[in-house]
C-alpha cells in the first residue's frame, strides 16, 4: 500500500513596534561541502644548442638515444610555463643570488600547477630526473599538508616527492617528513630530512621498461617503487599541495623547486596498453521500494563507454557486485544517491584502469511514494496583521502553500484552516510567534 507523506506549516507572527502584528508564514523545507644546488649551478653543458622555452632557456641536448631538459631558473622571468589553481601562487625568487620558482600563499590545500614538457615522446624506455625541493616553510592543521612535485604522464602518476610540515622537537633537526607515491599507491614515507630553511636535493631513476623508480633523497636515502604499467613517460611536471588528507583549513607553503633536469632515453621503450581515461556519464534513474526489497535488480547500470588513452571508445561491462552508495540508503523515506561500482576490462589484459575510473550514476529514491506526492512545502510571502484585524476576525492565515511534487511540478495546496496552532501567542503583545499546522495540506 503506497502511503502519503506526513507535512506540517510553521508560520511565524512577528508583532512590530507600532501596534502592527508581522505574520511571517514559513513551510517546512523537507528538501533541508641545501644539498644539491652547488653542484648542479657548477655544472655546464657544453656544445648544445640552447632553445629558447616559455620563460628564459631552456637547454636540450640532441642526439640519440639520449636528450636531455635543464632548468636553474636564472633567466626564467615568470612562473616557467605552468598553468592551473596554483599558478597565482608562483612567483621567481632570489634567495642569496640564487633564483628558484617558489610557491607561497595560504589555504592552498588540494590546490594544482601543470607544465607540459614539450618534446618529450609519449614512450620511453628510461629517464634520469632530479631537482632541490626548497622549503622555507610549511604551515598545516593536524601536520597533514604533503606539498611536492608530481612527474606525471597525462592523467597518471609516475612519481610524486612531497615534504610535510616538521614540526620542532627539542634540539631535532631532522624533522621534515619527505614522503613519495606513485599511481595507485599509497603516499609513503621515505626519510626526515632537516626542519626549514632547508633544501632536499632529489635524485628519481626511472626504468619504464621494468616499471621500477628509485628515488633517492640528499645522496643516501633510497627507495624503490614499482610504477604504474601506464607510466610510459613523463610528459608533465605537477606542483602538487595535493598529497595530505587534513581540512586545508590552514595550508600555507613557503616552499619552491630549483635545479631542475631531466635526461631521457627511448632506447628499450615498450609501447603501454591503452587505459581508462573516463567513463561518459550514465543516465539518472529512479527506485521504488519494490526495487529495494530486489537489491535494485534492474535498476542499476549494467554497462557504460569508456573513452580510453588513445581516445577511442569502448562498451565495458559493470560489475554488478560492487555497486555502493554514497551514504546508507533509508528505504522507508526519499532520497537522492549517488552510486558508484567497478567496471570489468578484457579477460585479455588488453586494456588497464590505473586510475581506478568507477562507473556513476545518480538514484532518485521514491520509497513507497506516488510520483504526485508532496515532496516539500515551499515557504510562503511574509504577511502583517494589527492586533485589531486580529481580534476582530480580519486577519486569516494563509490558505493555501506552495508545493512541490515528488515529480519536480509544483502546486497550490489547500491548508486545513482548523488546525493552526501556537500555545505561546499573545495578540496584546508584540513579538515574534510560529503557528504550527501538521495537518496542514488537504
Amino acid at each position: 500500500m503506497k502511503k502519503k507523506r506526513i507535512l506540517a506549516i510553521l508560520l511565524t507572527v512577528c508583532l512590530a513596534l507600532t501596534p502592527v502584528m508581522g505574520l511571517n508564514a514559513a513551510a517546512l523545507d523537507g528538501a533541508n561541502a641545501s644539498n644539491a644546488r652547488e653542484g648542479a649551478k657548477e655544472a655546464e653543458v657544453s656544445d648544445v644548442p640552447e632553445i629558447p622555452g616559455e620563460n628564459g632557456i631552456m637547454t636540450v641536448s640532441g642526439g640519440d638515444p639520449r636528450n636531455s631538459i635543464t632548468e636553474d631558473f636564472s633567466s626564467v622571468t615568470d612562473k616557467w610555463g605552468f598553468a592551473g589553481d596554483l599558478a597565482g601562487s608562483l612567483s621567481i625568487a632570489d634567495k642569496d643570488g640564487n633564483k628558484y620558482l617558489k610557491v607561497q600563499g595560504s589555504k592552498l590545500a588540494t590546490k594544482t600547477a601543470t607544465k607540459t614538457l614539450e618534446g618529450v615522446p609519449a614512450n620511453l624506455g628510461s629517464a634520469e630526473v632530479s631537482f632541490t625541493l626548497i622549503n622555507n616553510g610549511l604551515t598545516s592543521d593536524s601536520a597533514s599538508a604533503r606539498a611536492g612535485l608530481s612527474l606525471m604522464n597525462g592523467p597518471v602518476e609516475v612519481v610524486s616527492v612531497y615534504m610535510s610540515d616538521g614540526r620542532a622537537s627539542g634540539n631535532n633537526s631532522s624533522n621534515t617528513p619527505v614522503y613519495y607515491s606513485v599511481q595507485g599507491g599509497e603516499i609513503t614515507k621515505i626519510c626526515n630530512a632537516d626542519k626549514a630553511p632547508a633544501e632536499i636535493a632529489v635524485s628519481i631513476s626511472l626504468d619504464f621498461a621494468a616499471h621500477k623508480a628509485t628515488i633517492t633523497i640528499n645522496g643516501g636515502n633510497e627507495v624503490t617503487a614499482d610504477l604504474s604499467p601506464s607510466a610510459a613517460s613523463v610528459t608533465e611536471l605537477m606542483l602538487n599541495m595535493n598529497g595530505g588528507k587534513g581540512t586545508g583549513k590552514t595550508y600555507d607553503p613557503n616552499i619552491g623547486i630549483d635545479n631542475f633536469s631531466m635526461t631521457y632515453s627511448e632506447s628499450g621503450a615498450v609501447e603501454q596498453k591503452p587505459f581508462v581515461k573516463e567513463l561518459k556519464v550514465l543516465e539518472d534513474r529512479e527506485a521504488t521500494k519494490a526495487d529495494y526489497d530486489k537489491g535494485f535488480a534492474g535498476v542499476h547500470p549494467t554497462s557504460v563507454t569508456a573513452v580510453l588513452s588513445d581516445d577511442k571508445e569502448l562498451e565495458l561491462q559493470i560489475d554488478d557486485s560492487s555497486w555502493k552508495s554514497d551514504k546508507t540508503l533509508d528505504p522507508a523515506n526519499i532520497g537522492t544517491y549517488q552510486w558508484t561500482a567497478d567496471v570489468k576490462l578484457p579477460a585479455d589484459g588488453s586494456i588497464t584502469n590505473p586510475l581506478d575510473v568507477k562507473a556513476v550514476y545518480t538514484m532518485k529514491y521514491l520509497s513507497d511514494f506516488e510520483k504526485t506526492d508532496i515532496d516539500y512545502l515551499i515557504m510562503p510571502a511574509p504577511q502583517t496583521a494589527t492586533r485589531q484585524q486580529y481580534e476582530g476576525g480580519l486577519y486569516q492565515h494563509p490558505k493555501t502553500v506552495a508545493a512541490k511534487l515528488i515529480n519536480g511540478s509544483v502546486i497550490q495546496a489547500a491548508i486545513n484552516q482548523e488546525t493552526w496552532s501556537c500555545p505561546e501567542f499573545d495578540p496584546a503583545k508584540r513579538g515574534a510567534y510560529q503557528w504550527t499546522d501538521r495537518k496542514s495540506v488537504v
